[in-house]
């Protein structure tokens, strides 16, 4: 019984792997993607969109380096 098992798990594992693998790439890609700006905006707008990013990450940036509150 055991033995079954075993046999049919390492028979179909590179059918699993695969598979999985190609959605963790899909997953990075997809995170990859998600810090791009859109592709339809104007120049104006990129670097009013830029400007909001960088804004964004300095106050991240800073909210990390403070200290957590005492209770």
């Amino acid at each position: 019984m055991r033995g079954g098992v075993v046999s049919f798990i390492l028979t179909h594992l590179p059918h699993i792997i695969a598979p999985l693998l190609g959605l963790a790439f899909l997953a990075r890609f997809a995170l990859y993607v998600r810090r791009l700006p859109p592709s339809h905006l104007s120049d104006d707008e990129l670097a009013e969109w830029h400007a909001q990013r960088a804004g964004r990450s300095q106050a991240r940036s800073d909210s990390a380096e403070q200290p957590l509150p005492r209770c």
